[in-house]
């Protein structure tokens, strides 16, 4: 193979890397959803919702949030103590099972609007 070849050969699987790479982000990234639209087929969920209730047991921070669609709980496992009833948060997290009901494991939370 020639230098020019090998030019051109790197030069497009750089190109096609790039391209697979943005298509592959674009399938990847969570679906903006109401919690009515949850279910556990998905693999993440992005939310506007406001805090209803806090519990903290341990590490682990159990918030009841709702939109105008519903209610569901939402399990941090990490301590976030300033967070309370009544602050607008927007959460990235992963719908998951627990004692029959789908809960969602926060990844990612901030707040929107403090009360």
């Amino acid at each position: 193979m020639n230098k020019k070849s090998f030019t051109i050969v790197c030069i497009f699987t750089s190109f096609l890397g790039i391209v697979i790479m943005f298509f592959t982000n674009k399938l990847m990234e969570p679906e903006k959803v109401r919690i009515s639209q949850i279910t556990l087929d998905q693999n993440y969920v992005l939310l506007n919702a406001t805090i209803t209730s806090v519990q903290t047991k341990s590490n682990i921070v159990i918030l009841t949030i709702k939109d105008d669609t519903g209610t569901i709980q939402a399990v941090i496992y990490e301590n976030q103590t300033s967070l309370k009833p009544g602050d607008r948060i927007e959460l990235l997290g992963k719908p998951q099972k627990y004692k029959e009901k789908i809960q969602i494991k926060v990844l990612d939370l901030s707040v929107v609007q403090i009360v």
